[in-house]
């Protein structure tokens, strides 16, 4: 009871900061959609799959894997691996970015067709470096149980910060400002996150070549199932650029974003309750587990209902905040609403395989959910443009989630969801 009831407490105040982050994240995205265009906005949106892309190579798995490093040995044990691991996002990311320095020219001929200027936004690219230190730092706090500085840092640092810059660069006339407010706003939170990383976990260790061997022992997995499922979640922006232009990826992306709330409360129970399910498979604690998830499926599928309903029956009023030229695209948000109804009641299924020693299982299905995928949005974006790329994404994303929930069946001995009128689910 106890646990429980701080789970709760730490999931209304981790609700109320997601809420936040994401009106900012929407803030940022209606400002660019109602003062640039559905073209700037798909610009924006390659640019940022693209740094997107390059960070999950660059981290390695270790946004992912740090949670486990962190908790699976004695505190100090676990805050050596945490700093190996920086040492290794650093240095990565370094390379990552002198690659898409060099590659930017090639970049920008295959995704920005239409926008071949572009290319002067190549040292922009270099913002990969910080970006990943962000992502990797904001879950070290997770790690530590610090989901207030966490909550803040994470979900609303990032774009609260990018839309001031967005306001200030479109004031000044300033060409590309979308892109280049995403960029300072990435600058300096990567380096306000090293800041707080220094003050929290120090600096001073003595690097051990078995303590890497161990990190990518436990991260490699982790680095795979990540690729594919940011392949999953970014190849139809990738292949819209690519077969259709930056308009139809403003329009799809907008939609993707509306249908993306959907999943609010099972982004934030994955959250909240990844460092105390890591804990407890730890410690074989797997009844607890049970009743844990099993309290939690009720909230998930009830809310998920709830989000679904409201959503479905608004969609072109929705997606007319955004300007008239999305509203093409209610068609795809439709699609798109009814995959993420699946994924939020299926439960945290994909946290609790990684947290449980599963990772491997789950590298295997999001393999399988990355090829469906890119079949599937070869075959219907040519055809059918973006609903095509929705009709991909939530088939996957529904594939995925079934075959998450029959491995954590299979592999914890119960369901990840709410079954009605059946007691021991």
């Amino acid at each position: 009871m106890k646990l429980e009831g701080s789970l709760f407490k730490k999931g209304i105040f981790i609700v109320i900061l997601k809420a936040t982050g994401i009106l900012f994240s929407y803030a940022f995205t209606l400002y660019i959609t109602n003062f640039f265009g559905a073209k700037a906005y798909g610009q924006y949106s390659l640019f940022f799959a693209i740094i997107n892309f390059a960070a999950i190579l660059a981290l390695f798995g270790t946004d992912r894997s740090v949670i486990k490093l962190y908790n699976q040995d004695e505190l100090t044990e676990g805050r050596k691996n945490v700093i190996h691991s920086i040492f290794a996002v650093s240095l990565s990311s370094l390379i990552m970015s002198g690659l898409l320095y060099l590659g930017w020219d090639y970049l920008v001929a295959t995704f920005f067709g239409n926008s071949p200027d572009i290319i002067e936004l190549r040292p922009y690219v270099l913002i990969l470096f910080f970006y990943s230190l962000y992502i990797f730092i904001s879950e070290s706090m997770r790690a530590k149980n610090k989901m207030k500085l966490f909550g803040v840092f994470r979900f609303n640092a990032l774009f609260f910060t990018a839309l001031l810059f967005l306001i200030f660069l479109r004031k000044a006339e300033i060409d590309w400002a979308p892109i280049k407010s995403f960029a300072f706003a990435a600058l300096t939170i990567g380096v306000l996150g090293l800041l707080l990383f220094a003050r929290d976990y120090g600096v001073g260790v003595k690097l051990q070549k078995a303590r890497f061997n161990k990190i990518f022992e436990i991260s490699y997995p982790m680095l795979l199932a990540s690729s594919m499922g940011l392949i999953i979640g970014w190849v139809d922006t990738f292949m819209l650029g690519y077969f259709v232009d930056e308009k139809a990826v403003g329009v799809y992306n907008v939609a993707y974003k509306v249908a993306f709330v959907s999943s609010i409360l099972l982004t934030t129970v994955t959250t909240v309750i990844s460092p105390n399910v890591a804990r407890l498979s730890s410690m074989d604690q797997y009844e607890e587990l049970k009743k844990m998830i099993k309290n939690i499926a009720q909230l998930l599928s009830a809310g998920a209902a709830l989000i679904f309903l409201l959503s479905i029956f608004n969609m072109e009023l929705i997606l007319s905040f955004f300007g008239k030229e999305f509203i093409v695209g209610t068609s795809a948000l439709g699609v798109l609403l009814i995959g993420q109804f699946i994924s939020s009641y299926s439960g945290p299924v994909a946290m609790l395989l990684q947290m449980t020693g599963h990772e491997k299982n789950f590298m295997y299905i999001s393999i399988v959910a990355m090829l469906m995928n890119v079949i599937l949005n070869l075959l219907l974006i040519p055809a059918y443009g973006f609903l095509g790329a929705a009709i991909a994404s939530a088939a996957t994303l529904i594939a995925n989630n079934l075959m998450c929930v029959y491995f954590v069946k299979k592999k914890l001995g119960f369901y990840s969801f709410y079954i009605p009128f059946k007691k021991n689910a």
